[in-house]
């Protein structure tokens, strides 16, 4: 599936710093970027992306909001100078959503991808969303 759009949001402090996710909503896979957003993945997840998928999925907040590590995540950051996009390597090509797209998100290009066991995907929120949200496709996590 594809996604259905690169950056979802973009927050009123710009800069090429920030957090995203490639989440899964009806029509398929999304990427919701905040550039200039480089508060807690909680904090924006909480903020941001619950009442958007919400709204996507036409459920209520609550039960989302501890979900944090569902969807494959990341973090960009500046490390010696240069711009360093921390994942967990859980995007997959059948989410329609790449490396290039994320960095042109953030107005980069080139950015070194590190993997940060952080921001991997969690076993228990991912089936937890799966569940409430009625999502029969699977996607790699961890325990």
């Amino acid at each position: 599936m594809k996604a259905s759009k690169i950056i979802d949001e973009i927050t009123e402090g710009k800069g090429n710093l920030g957090v995203y996710w490639v989440a899964r909503v009806p029509k398929g896979w999304q990427l919701f970027a905040f550039p200039g957003d480089s508060r807690d993945h909680s904090d924006v997840w909480e903020e941001k992306m619950v009442p958007r998928l919400a709204q996507e999925w036409d459920v209520r907040e609550e039960p989302l909001q501890l979900l944090t590590y569902a969807f494959p995540r990341g973090r960009v950051a500046r490390s010696m100078g240069k711009y360093v996009i921390a994942n967990g390597e859980d995007l997959k090509p059948s989410m329609g959503v790449n490396q290039q797209q994320i960095e042109q998100a953030f107005g980069l290009t080139g950015a070194k991808w590190e993997y940060d066991d952080h921001e991997r995907v969690s076993e228990y929120d991912k089936e937890e969303i799966r569940n409430l949200l009625g999502i029969e496709e699977n996607w790699e996590a961890v325990a």
